[in-house]
């Protein structure tokens, strides 16, 4: 069954970045392949991360990090 209102593609690529972040928090991040992971522009990526949390994918890679205490 169809949902009567579908998330909008960023939204979904957002979630999935988020996902990545929180699991692969301790492995060196590239903007690009995180963005070609969530199938956007890095730009695109960037610009609708920083929208939604008021940080950058590095930004809040390096929160998750100060967050985890085995980093």
């Amino acid at each position: 069954m169809r949902s009567c209102c579908p998330r909008p593609p960023t939204a979904v690529a957002f979630a999935r970045a988020i996902e990545w972040l929180k699991l692969n928090y301790a492995r060196p991040l590239r903007i690009e392949d995180l963005a070609d992971h969530v199938h956007l522009s890095a730009s695109s990526l960037h610009h609708h991360f920083r929208a939604l949390t008021a940080m950058t994918p590095l930004q809040y890679q390096k929160w998750l990090r100060l967050q985890k205490p085995d980093a």
